[in-house]
């Protein structure tokens, strides 16, 4: 990983997701885990108040997807519908 981010030029590299949610300096995160994954990913990143980015289903599971639509709204919109 780190020849990968030295060949492109990236300054700073991370082995776990939890060490970018803990930078005070990174607002926003592209989320692009396993769907298996993704719940707990998405949980933890509105919870540290990240804005946040995805392109798949939060997960396959009804009540799991209910989990992460109530936190985004707990954390970033809880007077509008997600």
């Amino acid at each position: 990983m780190a020849t990968i981010g030295t060949d492109l030029g990236v300054k700073r590299l991370h082995a776990d997701y939890r060490d970018v949610l803990d930078a005070h300096d990174i607002d926003a995160v592209v989320v692009a885990t396993p769907t298996s994954t993704l719940h707990e990913v998405l949980l933890a990143a509105a919870a540290a108040g990240k804005q946040i980015f995805t392109e798949k289903p939060t997960d396959l599971d009804l009540e799991r997807i209910d989990q992460v639509n109530a936190a985004l709204r707990k954390y970033f919109a809880p007077d509008r519908q997600i």
